[in-house]
């Protein structure tokens, strides 16, 4: 059934030769060139050096582990599942795995194979920003400069290498996207865009905030006459995927907090109580207020990707009010809006969080620059070709010499040579060779997929080595220490371990580290020291500050 094109009078996207009717040609031999250009050069600046920067993180080694968990265990994470995340993405990340091997495969360890997928990811959502560019403008030219603006980006090199579910996320969002610009736009595609959403919802529940600017996109995309049947078949569809989600928490008896009238008696982890939890973390003024960590993130983000994030914002505001006309860029400025107000809303901000938005700014970015060629060209009817893609190449030629400045400048060696996660993988393997099995350690989360993988041999895994984290939080994981810094055999610290112990941290960990001594410390621009607890050191290591809290939901506090 096909619910597009629009009468051309509705339709503002163009309809002549030099408009998305050229995008239906036969791409020239030129045209394929420069396209693989673009994504083998992404994948390069990506995949350099990709496995030893930047350092492991404990999300990675999360992601991994409860990827293996649902195939080896029959369960949603290794640990107690409190509903941080919809389990969707590290399905993904599993499935991949069980392609590839997993840790006796081709990538060696679980969170090597999980980079590769992270560059395997990389590479289609640059195809897919390439196709975006080309059907919002007509222009190939804009959508490769999109793809540029993406992939030559220092954010990138560092978060896109990372084993994140925004990465995993940013790929199903763009395909949701890339399905509406469809010319015509038919109701499959429209079907198939609001389960891309769906799935980018399940992969990573951010995903959620870009769900009114599409479902709008599929009615304005559509003829007059489909308007409504569009809109209402996408929305339908989009949320009835994304009530799968609680609709398992409650046949898990896990979506109300236990204690009140729907939540019983039983002692449970709670969706609602994740939610609310997630809410409430390090609430402050958000964009109202410039002290908030949105406004700090934000000047972070902001000084080191200038062309992309500060380019791209300007760029989505002027989609908004200069071509509120074009269904595609007005609704892709609202979509990049809609995001910033997201994260300024007032709650947690990490550095991470702008991996989603990413491609969308530079979206934005080649989109408007090549609408301001072409305007200028049209100033000039006799010579409206030549201008326009002069001035386009040379905006093009200005943004990616910045963005390779950004990159390649004084003081950017790092990304290419620096080895931090060398050091961490030594760490674990002097563990392995000098620490028995059966010991009681406290670990930094990025060394569970190493010490717990269940590839290897059950006598050979650490089965007592548990994350500090769940080790504050989770009754299962204290039963396991009893609480008590003297049950601890070592503790494996990294900056993170110390920076939470002294912020949020329990008392079993501020004492294990206070009754510890060093025994092998590796540093090659991520320090691990792996510490034996020892009763006869005095406990004057460290001077904490703040008092120890829980640090987790309070519903999983008290389970």
């Amino acid at each position: 059934m096909t619910i597009a094109p629009a009468p051309r009078g509705a339709d503002p996207i163009p309809q002549r030769a030099t408009g998305p009717d050229r995008a239906r040609r036969p791409a020239t031999a030129l045209q394929i060139i420069a396209v693989n250009a673009v994504v083998v050069l992404n994948i390069a600046v990506l995949g350099y050096n990709a496995l030893r920067y930047p350092s492991l993180e404990n999300d990675e080694g999360t992601y991994v582990s409860q990827g293996w968990a649902v195939f080896t265990q029959g369960r949603l994470a290794p640990y107690t599942y409190f509903y941080d995340h919809p389990p969707g993405g590290w399905l993904q990340l599993a499935g991949w795995q069980v392609l590839t091997g997993g840790a006796d495969g081709l990538f060696g360890s679980g969170i090597a194979s999980g980079r590769i997928f992270m560059i395997v990811l990389h590479a289609g959502s640059t195809l897919l920003v390439v196709a975006a560019g080309r059907r919002l403008t007509g222009s190939l030219w804009a959508g490769l400069l999109a793809a540029l603006a993406f992939g030559l980006s220092p954010y990138g090199i560092v978060f896109h290498r990372r084993v994140l579910l925004d990465n995993i996320a940013a790929f199903w969002m763009l395909a949701a996207f890339l399905l509406l610009l469809s010319r015509p736009l038919r109701l499959n595609r429209v079907w198939l865009s609001a389960v891309a959403l769906g799935v980018a919802v399940w992969s990573k529940e951010i995903a959620v905030t870009v769900l009114p600017a599409l479902a709008v996109l599929a009615a304005r995309r559509a003829a007059p006459h489909a308007r409504w049947l569009s809109f209402w078949t996408w929305l339908t569809l989009c949320l009835s995927l994304i009530s799968v989600y609680p609709l398992m928490a409650l046949l898990r008896g896990e979506l109300f907090s236990y204690g009140g009238l729907l939540g019983g008696d039983r002692s449970h982890v709670s969706l609602l109580c994740s939610l609310r939890w997630q809410a409430d973390r390090d609430a402050d003024g958000g964009i109202a207020d410039f002290g908030s960590g949105f406004w700090q993130y934000a000047a972070h983000w902001a000084s080191g990707n200038l062309v992309v994030v500060v380019g791209g914002t300007a760029a989505a505001i002027a989609c908004v009010v200069l071509f509120r006309r074009d269904p595609g860029l007005s609704m892709l400025g609202w979509l990049i809006l809609s995001f910033w107000l997201f994260l300024g809303r007032g709650g947690l901000t990490l550095d991470f969080y702008l991996v989603p938005l990413f491609p969308f700014l530079a979206l934005a970015l080649a989109a408007v620059a090549w609408r301001i060629a072409r305007a200028a060209g049209n100033q000039m009817p006799r010579m409206k070709e030549p201008v326009t893609g002069a001035l386009f190449s040379a905006m093009a030629v200005a943004c990616a010499g910045a963005l390779v400045l950004q990159i390649a400048g004084p003081g950017k060696g790092e990304w290419w040579h620096a080895r931090p996660a060398e050091g961490q993988q030594r760490a674990v393997d002097w563990v392995k060779k000098h620490i028995p099995p059966q010991s009681k350690i406290i670990i930094d989360m990025y060394m569970y997929p190493f010490l717990h993988d269940p590839h290897h041999p059950v006598q050979e895994r650490f089965t007592q080595a548990h994350y500090y984290w769940k080790a504050m939080v989770d009754p299962a994981v204290r039963q396991v220490f009893h609480n008590d810094w003297r049950e601890v055999d070592y503790i494996i610290a990294t900056p993170q371990l110390t920076q939470d112990a002294q912020e949020l941290g329990s008392a079993l960990v501020r004492q294990t580290l206070d009754h510890s001594r060093s025994v092998a410390r590796f540093d090659t621009g991520m320090p691990v020291d792996i510490r034996k607890v020892d009763p006869a050191v005095e406990a004057s290591r460290h001077t904490w500050t703040k008092p120890a809290q829980g640090p987790g939901p309070g519903c999983m506090n008290r389970i």
